[in-house]
This record gives C-alpha cells, sequence and structure tokens, in this order.
C-alpha cells in the first residue's frame, strides 16, 4: 500500500510534466507528418505548438520550421529562423545548412554577392556540405554572367549615346551649313 502511494505521488507530482512531454510528441509528430506530405501551413502550425508554446527545444524542429517557411515562400520568417538557428547553434552541421538556405534565399532575391558570403560560410562551417558548394558555384556564374550584362549594357548604351551624337553633330554641321549659305547670300 505505501508503494501505491508512493508510485501515485511520484506521478501526480510529475504528471504535468508528463502531459507536457506527450503533448510535445504528439506535436512534434503532426508536424513532421504534415511536413512529409507537404502541407507546409500545418507543418508550420505544429511547430510553433512545439517549440513555443510547449518550449521544445530542438534545433532539427527549428530547422524544419524554417524549412516550412521558406518552401511556402515566407522567406522573411524563414531568414529570421535561420539567423537564429546559427546564432544559438553549436552544431556545425545545422549551421552549414541555415548559412546555406540563406544563401539560397538571396540568391532567389539576385542578391548574389550576399549568398556567395552565405555559402562561404557554410562550407566553412562544414566542408562537406556538397550543396553548398555546388550553390556556391552556381551562384558565381549568374553573378559572373550577370556581370557580363551589365557591361554589354553598358557598352551598347555608350554605342547609342556616341551614335546619337554623331547624329546631333551632322545636324549641328548641316545648320550651320544653312545658316552660312543665308548670311552669304544676304550681302
Amino acid at each position: 500500500m505505501i508503494h501505491l502511494i508512493f508510485i501515485l505521488n511520484i506521478f501526480f507530482a510529475h504528471g504535468d510534466n508528463i502531459s507536457k512531454i506527450a503533448q510535445a510528441n504528439n506535436a512534434k509528430k503532426n508536424a513532421e507528418k504534415a511536413f512529409i506530405e507537404k502541407d507546409y501551413s500545418k507543418a508550420i502550425k505544429n511547430y510553433h505548438i512545439l517549440l513555443d508554446s510547449l518550449a521544445y527545444s530542438d534545433e532539427n524542429a527549428q530547422l524544419n520550421l524554417a524549412h516550412a517557411y521558406f518552401l511556402t515562400e515566407d522567406t522573411a520568417n524563414s531568414f529570421k529562423i535561420y539567423k537564429n538557428i546559427i546564432s544559438n547553434s553549436s552544431n556545425k552541421n545545422t549551421k552549414s545548412i541555415a548559412q546555406q538556405q540563406m544563401g539560397n534565399i538571396l540568391a532567389k532575391q539576385t542578391k548574389f554577392e550576399e549568398s556567395l558570403q552565405h555559402y562561404k560560410l557554410a562550407i566553412k562551417e562544414n566542408p562537406q556540405n556538397l550543396g553548398a558548394r555546388y550553390d556556391y558555384e552556381l551562384v558565381k556564374k549568374m553573378l559572373e554572367q550577370q556581370k557580363q550584362n551589365q557591361d554589354k549594357n553598358q557598352e551598347n548604351k555608350d554605342q547609342k549615346d556616341n551614335q546619337e551624337n554623331k547624329e546631333e553633330e551632322k545636324q549641328d554641321n548641316k545648320d550651320q551649313e544653312k545658316e552660312g549659305i543665308g548670311i552669304s547670300r544676304g550681302f
């Protein structure tokens, strides 16, 4: 009987913790299932329950929350969460993934130079992150292409301006000749 009272006492004393653990496990399971099923809005909701309401600390859940925001094209929230992960994580692989994703967000916004910096940091955190290496090379080529296009556009603009200036000079010369002819006839 004393054992039963002792067990019941422990259960009631820790019942809230057991309930909280069960809720956290349920929220995590629901979030992961929604993510796999590509129901990112539902995944976001469940990850927020897990991380915010239940104060569950899990870097993978944070990373998946950021990914879910990214996949719903909510880059502001995903960027903020990736940045938070980088600031608070001690796991180099997790930090590398977050840096790579920040690079991807910036690349989509055609902020190529900034994205390259994040890819470099991702590779520095985890030299085995082949995705970050690939993304780095791809964005580097895109930046080079962008610069070439800008140079070509500037050359075309310069050529057009030169052509317009030459045409204006020809027109000015014709106008001066007409004026000169007109003046000489007046004498």
